[in-house]
C-alpha cells in the first residue's frame, strides 16, 4: 500500500471512529474524511470495486456523477456494531469507496419546481448511463430517487450508489431502457 492510501485509510478510520456522517444511508452512513471527500461503505469488496469501475467509466464519460478516487480496506475492528451488521461477511475488512463530495439535496427534499426540472435533468443524465453501455440496478428507477441528489445552486442532477449496476453493450442497454424508463414514466404519473 503506497503511503497516501495508507494516510487516506487513517483518515477514513478516524471519520468512522468519531462518526463524523455526511449523509445516513442504508449501510450506516457516508462519512466526511475532508473538505472535498467523502467515504462510503459498500455491501462488499464486489460491489465495491463494480461501483467504483463504473463510477470511474461514467466520470470520464461526462455524466454527472461524483469523481471516484479508491477502494479502501478498513478494518472491521474500527467499525461500528451497527454499521458491521448492514456489511456482508468479509473477514475482517469493509470496504469503502472514496468519493468526490457533493453539497446536494435527494430528489425528495426539493419544491415541486425544482423536483419537476431536477427529474427531467434525471432521466437526460440516465440517457448518456444506457448510451455508454451501463445499465442501472433496479433500484434506480424506483419512485424515491434514492440514487440521485440535485444541487440546486447549479442546477446539477448527480447520479450515485453504482454497487448494482451492470457494464454491457450499449445496444443491450437501451433495449433495458426502454423497458425501465417506461415503467418509470408511470410512477411518476401515479406519484403526482
Amino acid at each position: 500500500m503506497m503511503k497516501k492510501d495508507a494516510d487516506l485509510t487513517q483518515i477514513v478510520q478516524d471519520a468512522v471512529d468519531k462518526q463524523r456522517l455526511y449523509a445516513e444511508s442504508g449501510k450506516g452512513g457516508v462519512y466526511d474524511i475532508s473538505e472535498n471527500l467523502v467515504a462510503k461503505p459498500c455491501w462488499h469488496e464486489y460491489s465495491a470495486q463494480n461501483e467504483y469501475i463504473i463510477a470511474s467509466i461514467l466520470f470520464e464519460a461526462g455524466v454527472s456523477v461524483p469523481q471516484p478516487k479508491t477502494v479502501l480496506q478498513i478494518s472491521r475492528g474500527v467499525v461500528p456494531y451497527a454499521l458491521q451488521n448492514n456489511i456482508k461477511n468479509e473477514g475482517s475488512l469493509v470496504y469503502f469507496l472514496v468519493m468526490q463530495k457533493i453539497s446536494a439535496k435527494t430528489i425528495d427534499e426539493l419544491n415541486n419546481a425544482d423536483k419537476k426540472y431536477a427529474i427531467s435533468k434525471y432521466k437526460n443524465e440516465l440517457t448518456k448511463v444506457y448510451q455508454h453501455g451501463i445499465m442501472p440496478g433496479i433500484d434506480t428507477l424506483d419512485n424515491n430517487f434514492g440514487n440521485a441528489l440535485y444541487d440546486t445552486t447549479t442546477k446539477t442532477i448527480w447520479l450515485i450508489d453504482f454497487e448494482e449496476w451492470e457494464i454491457t453493450t450499449p445496444e443491450e442497454a437501451l433495449k433495458d431502457k426502454t423497458s425501465k424508463l417506461h415503467v418509470f414514466d408511470r410512477k411518476i404519473k401515479l406519484r403526482k
